[in-house]
């Protein structure tokens, strides 16, 4: 994970297990910035699980409004 723009977003590299490390630059697996539906923002309690063709990762929904208050007054 790694946090751009403000969001996080999953990035991979390509792996070389013959020689145990990384093979070129990271690339964007799925970017997630979308402010509706985000990785929440302490990476600490964010568990990513992995399969051959899946990706599993928890979102946190976040909203907001905008109250106004008229006749507070009486």
């Amino acid at each position: 994970m790694s946090r751009h723009g403000g969001f996080y977003g999953v990035w991979g590299v390509h792996f070389d297990p013959l020689r145990g490390r990384g093979l070129g630059a990271p690339f964007l697996v799925k970017a997630f910035d979308d402010p509706s539906f985000i990785i929440p923002r302490n990476p600490l309690i964010v568990e990513i699980s992995v399969s051959q063709n899946s990706l599993v990762v928890p979102l946190q929904q976040v909203s907001g409004g905008i109250w106004m208050l008229d006749n507070v007054d009486r």
